[in-house]
């Protein structure tokens, strides 16, 4: 199974759901996308056997996800935006600033490689209950493993000094077992 993820999302953070606080020309950030792509694509391929790929793509504010299933299967992929969950919207046991509205949510006893970069500024992915924290610099990947071990639901947040709305890019990890992962993947393909 391929993974593609893209995290962190602001809901009306930008008009027109852009990114605006890298303070680099809109060609230079394109450019730079084409090659991050690229450069993801060739790292995704993998063989049968080998471990699970999570590719990770930081950009403040709006950001797209997408799971990656294994290419002999239909369909290939799913796309979806997770957004921090307002102090309107929280309702009892969600925890402020860092609840999401859609989980990234992983299988548990499975190997997992992530690649982690940025298209923007610098972030950092860090879900410390897992023990991951990796820089996302722009124009660079980084890889790091993981192997969750039990079910539950772990919290993270960017740990850079990255923008104005450093304090809102929540991660929420959601580990359920390989058989529980494997319907959830079904219903997201189905909707």
């Amino acid at each position: 199974m391929d993974v593609f993820r893209s995290f962190w999302n602001r809901r009306g953070a930008a008009p027109g759901g852009a990114a605006t606080s890298s303070g680099r020309p809109a060609g230079c950030r394109e450019e730079n996308s084409s090659v991050l792509l690229q450069s993801l694509k060739a790292n995704s391929q993998q063989k049968k056997g080998e471990t699970p790929l999570q590719n990770v793509a930081a950009a403040d504010y709006v950001t797209p996800q997408k799971y990656l299933d294994d290419p002999d299967k239909i369909p290939t992929y799913y796309v979806f935006q997770s957004n921090m969950v307002t102090d309107e919207d929280l309702l009892p046991g969600m925890l402020r600033n860092l609840e999401v509205d859609k989980r990234l949510t992983l299988p548990t006893r499975t190997h997992i490689r992530f690649l982690i970069t940025a298209t923007d500024v610098i972030h950092s992915w860090a879900v410390p209950a897992l023990g991951i924290k990796a820089d996302a610099i722009p124009g660079r990947l980084q890889r790091i493993n993981t192997f969750i071990q039990r079910e539950g639901v772990f919290y993270g947040q960017c740990s850079e000094l990255c923008g104005a709305l450093h304090g809102f890019m929540p991660i929420v990890i959601e580990a359920v077992s390989p058989e529980t992962y494997a319907a959830h993947a079904k219903k997201w393909y189905k909707d």
